[in-house]
């Protein structure tokens, strides 16, 4: 336990070790005569008002995601109410922010659903593909309204730089290759025989010890498959929540920039979730550090200050810590009073 501990503050002492470099070598920088440079949060108030905005798109997206989660809760038929739905999601949420690593918090929710349901790996199912759901949401969002403003020629007066245009065919043809995938593998998932699925589940459930446990979850996949409405539900709530967390990131930057030193607003729904994606596969708490670094240079590539990148991404981090410890304090007071 005291080594666990000892990592965790490692991993916070790195990441904020990461995040001060990048303070230091990007505090002072001047372009064409103008101060760029990190040292512009002495220099400007801050915004309130994109704060409070800021705050009420990411609560929304939080709470989208606690819905998409019971969407597939109640595809699986497990006994939970709603209310120990945001329970757990508040619980997770928050591990998901503070601990190292972004599945951290859905590991200690999958735990607590295990520790509370009969069927738990049925449980477990519901979080894994949920998480898998909400990382190809992203990757949705970029493609469709990334893809279609990019081809309607929304983004033609601010790709004036080569290498920002570069930047963006380059995210929009990740996404696309990404999206393929996952239609690829549902298509495959329904060609499946039932027949097929019952002699592997026969052969499945000879393996000693863990072969009842990868049946059941062979089982959660084919309910799912036959239940394709609530996993599009999910998909689409998924896509719904990270165009709210876009615009949270977008008010997030306004905190310490003036929208000159942005990219438009619509830029930020093709390098936003980038940035998120970074930050999720980052092992530090909150992907602090890192995850700075990333956004940093995607502004850059696109052609704003980097700078103004990092400063978005600390204003997101700030407003996501922030609802993380209400969440932790809501959780409390909901399950003391469910234990009551």
């Amino acid at each position: 336990m005291g080594r666990s501990i000892l990592i965790v503050f490692l991993k916070y002492f790195v990441g904020l070790g990461v995040l001060s470099w990048v303070a230091y070598r990007n505090w002072d920088v001047t372009l064409d005569g103008e101060q760029v440079g990190l040292s512009i949060i002495l220099l400007r108030p801050l915004n309130g008002w994109a704060f409070a905005c800021g705050l009420a798109a990411c609560a929304a997206g939080v709470a989208i995601t606690f819905f998409r989660w019971f969407v597939l809760v109640r595809a699986q038929d497990l006994p939970i109410a709603g209310r120990d739905v945001v329970r757990l999601g508040l619980i997770g949420f928050f591990f998901n922010n503070f601990l190292p690593g972004s599945v951290s918090g859905d590991l200690v929710k999958a735990a607590f659903l295990a520790r509370e349901q009969s069927r738990r790996t049925l449980a477990i199912a519901t979080v894994v593909l949920d998480r898998i759901i909400g990382l190809a949401g992203l990757f949705w969002l970029v493609m469709i309204f990334g893809g279609g403003l990019y081809f309607a020629g929304s983004f033609d007066s601010f790709l004036v730089n080569p290498t920002a245009r570069l930047t963006v065919q380059s995210i929009l043809a990740a996404s696309s290759a990404v999206v393929a995938t996952t239609i690829a593998v549902w298509v495959f998932l329904g060609l499946l025989s039932p027949a097929w699925l019952d002699r592997l589940e026969a052969r499945l459930t000879r393996i000693p010890k863990i072969g009842p446990t990868i049946v059941e979850a062979v089982r959660a996949v084919r309910l799912y498959r036959q239940k394709g409405r609530f996993v599009a539900l999910a998909l689409g709530l998924s896509i719904v929540s990270h165009y709210v967390f876009v615009l949270g990131f977008y008010c997030g930057a306004r905190i310490f920039n003036g929208p000159e030193q942005l990219p438009p607003l619509l830029t930020h729904l093709v390098i936003v979730p980038v940035g998120t994606t970074i930050r999720s596969l980052i092992p530090l708490p909150g992907g602090v550090g890192g995850a700075e670094l990333g956004f940093g240079k995607l502004y850059e590539l696109v052609g704003a200050p980097f700078s103004s990148g990092v400063l978005g991404s600390i204003g997101q981090l700030a407003i996501m810590w922030i609802l993380g410890f209400a969440g932790f304090v809501a959780y409390q007071v909901m399950d003391l009073r469910r234990r009551r």
